[in-house]
């Protein structure tokens, strides 16, 4: 398997980000390992102030955004499922249900081309969800045969009424 693997992404996020270490020995000493969905769904956040500290000119918050651009690209580059799930998940849609517009599209403008491009799909499938959510009377019974109904066991006497 090519890229990133999941028991190594900690491991890769502190070599590329080391100003990340406080958050992640914060975490650490809270829940004795690891995790991985945390330590990116924190990420997030750190992100986000460091775009707020990027505002002043010269900062270096500039170089350290610039590296957890790289890190992104390497997790979506990884052929792991599960760090295709972590980058997806704890993110990718951390980020779209995160702070100020402002601050993630300028984090999303960061993005390097596979990233932007994940992100791109799962902004327009968190949009898709919303819509449905909104809209719940948009169902189309052609789906599950003309009637409403899933016929999940044709052999079934069951209906499943949705």
């Amino acid at each position: 398997m090519a890229g990133l693997q999941y028991d190594d992404v900690p491991s890769a996020m502190l070599d590329l980000v080391p100003e990340f270490r406080g958050e992640y020995e914060d975490w650490l000493e809270l829940l004795e390992e690891p995790l991985n969905h945390i330590l990116l769904g924190s990420l997030v956040s750190f992100a986000e102030k460091q775009w707020q500290a990027a505002q002043t000119p010269g900062s270096p918050a500039r170089d350290v955004l610039w590296r957890v651009s790289q890190f992104m690209e390497q997790l979506a580059g990884s052929e792991d499922e599960k760090v295709q799930n972590l980058l997806h998940v704890s993110y990718l849609e951390g980020l779209i249900n995160s702070g100020a517009d402002d601050v993630r599209a300028g984090l999303v403008a960061l993005m390097l081309p596979k990233t932007r491009r994940l992100f791109e799909r799962v902004r327009d499938a968190a949009s898709l969800l919303q819509d449905r959510r909104s809209n719940p009377n948009a169902f189309e019974p052609d789906v599950f045969g003309g009637d409403g109904n899933a016929d999940l066991d044709p052999e079934s006497d069951t209906d499943y009424n949705f």
